[in-house]
């Protein structure tokens, strides 16, 4: 089996897996998001509280069903957070049966050695300051090893990188911080991270990275 093949009879199996993690995401699509904006400044506590009391009223329906909505996603975000990881999965597959690269770029020579495994993942577009590739490695050891509260050298670095790639000083972004107690699997952050929200999205990225 060569690229093409490999990308065309995995396509059903990818396909109905984006179709599922659709579902989770109609969830908060559906959710409404009522928002209270006042002009009171805050220490007119009475008035304020007026004004939020009225307003929570008329959008009572509205925040009620918002909660409800909440609480279905996250009592379904580890199934989600499978089928998202499942995609990496065969996305790691494809690159390390068909990528060629023998190359460690500059922004992966901290932690990357020249003849690892790793190095076939070091391709790609660059996601805050990675190769694609190497966050697709990293994110399907942490989805396969999630509970093992020591992850690879490789798998920690990149996800500090992602924690600390955002731009906006040395706060670590949650959505990528391995040490967030709130999270086991982060392989939804990382398909959003990724803009894989369709199979046409992963198709395009995994076309550049494994065919020549």
């Amino acid at each position: 089996m060569d690229a093409s093949e490999y990308i065309k009879e995995s396509e059903h199996a990818v396909r109905q897996l984006f179709e599922g993690a659709a579902y989770y995401r109609q969830i908060l699509q559906e959710m409404p998001n009522p928002v209270f904006v006042s002009g009171i400044p805050f220490d007119d506590k009475d008035l304020w509280n007026e004004a939020f009391s009225k307003w929570y009223e008329e959008n009572k329906t509205d925040i009620e069903r918002s909660r409800e909505k909440s609480h279905e996603y996250f009592g379904l975000s580890f199934s989600n957070a499978t089928l998202c990881g499942s995609i990496l999965q065969i996305a790691s597959m494809a690159i390390d049966s068909f990528s060629q690269n023998e190359e460690v770029p500059e922004s992966c020579s901290g932690f990357v050695n020249s003849g690892q495994k790793a190095v076939k993942s070091c391709i790609g577009r660059e996601v805050r300051g990675l190769p694609v590739g190497i966050v697709i490695y990293a994110a399907r050891n942490q989805y396969n090893h999630w509970d093992d509260p020591n992850q690879r050298r490789i798998t920690q670095a990149v996800f500090d990188a992602l924690a600390l790639g955002h731009g906006y000083g040395p706060v670590r972004d949650p959505a990528f911080d391995l040490s967030n107690p709130k999270l086991d699997i982060y392989s939804h952050n990382i398909l959003t991270l990724l803009e894989w929200s369709t199979y046409e999205d992963y198709e395009t990225d995994i076309r550049t990275l494994i065919l020549p």
